[in-house]
């Protein structure tokens, strides 16, 4: 018998994105956002490993963390007829 707590040595995986991978005429307002696979450490999910961009071009946003989801929420709306990309990588 073992006691104690054990460690969680397997990495969160998405489960899930918003908006969906190639959506297309998606709301202005939008924010994207990520839901894991289990719950992340929320300190390192911040806007170097969570990034938007368009064209090359890095977005300005926020990064709002809670338990399994990370959501990033551009400074300011999106821009129309543009091609957007999301991208997640890990923390430090």
């Amino acid at each position: 018998m073992t006691t104690g707590s054990s460690n969680d040595t397997t990495a969160p995986t998405v489960s899930t994105v918003a908006p969906a991978d190639g959506a297309i005429e998606v709301a202005l307002d939008s924010a994207p956002s990520a839901t894991f696979s289990e719950e992340v450490n929320c300190a390192t999910v911040d806007t170097s490993s969570f990034t938007l961009s368009a064209g090359g071009e890095p977005v300005d946003g926020r990064i709002d963390c809670s338990a399994n989801t990370a959501t990033f929420t551009p400074l300011v709306p999106l821009s129309e007829n543009l091609i957007y990309t999301a991208e997640l990588g890990t923390g430090g």
